[in-house]
């Protein structure tokens, strides 16, 4: 497993995005008994199917829209949460063999990837944060630790609720930008559905 992650600063505004690529190599699903594998290695193998099997549950819950996503099962599903579902974009790369004798594995594969694709994700986004509201959180922050009299206490409070109010419209829009892209989804149904019916009164 590879990490990379890539933080950018715009020196005109100070606003700063953050991106992170993980790069994973799975396991293969070869069958513990052709593998031959003993003592450490075993463990190991079965140690990497039960990681494999726990990914593979965590596929089926956000495939099936449920509300717990069992993340938590592994540190493989654990450490890649975020990358997994939400605000992200994921690829899967599956090799298989060509060759007859491996056919039941290939199965196996192919079905995990099947599962995979059935997986709807929503746009990924911009993590971004804004000039105006480091530059809060640093004000906050250092607010917090001279905070002695009521006065102070006071400055504190209306910077928490400044921070409060930058951050639910940022939220706002992220809100907006999700609600503009499903009333497009939705134009596009309806253009494929007259698209159709047209059709079909043509013939």
């Amino acid at each position: 497993m590879l990490c990379i992650t890539v933080k950018a600063k715009n020196l005109i505004d100070g606003d700063c995005t953050k991106s992170k690529l993980w790069l994973v190599d799975l396991a293969g699903s070869e069958r513990l008994a052709k593998t031959d594998a003993q003592g450490e290695r075993l463990k190991e193998a079965q140690c990497i199917n039960r990681s494999l099997s726990a990914l593979g549950d965590v596929i089926y819950a956000l495939a099936t829209k449920n509300s717990h996503i069992p993340y938590r099962n592994s540190k493989l599903t654990h450490l890649l949460q975020d990358s997994l579902g939400g605000d992200s974009k994921t690829l899967m790369f599956v090799q298989i063999s060509p060759s007859e004798k491996d056919l039941s594995e290939t199965l196996s594969s192919l079905n995990f990837s099947t599962r995979v694709r059935g997986i709807e994700l929503g746009p990924a986004k911009k993590q971004m944060a804004t000039s105006e509201l480091q530059k809060m959180k640093v004000m906050l922050e250092k607010s917090r630790q001279e905070s002695k009299s009521k006065s102070k206490e006071e400055s504190l409070r209306k910077l928490e609720e400044n921070l409060h109010n930058l951050e639910s419209r940022a939220k706002g829009k992220d809100q907006n930008y999700k609600n503009q892209h499903e009333k497009i989804k939705e134009l596009e149904s309806q253009l494929v559905l007259k698209s159709n019916l047209h059709s079909q009164s043509e013939k």
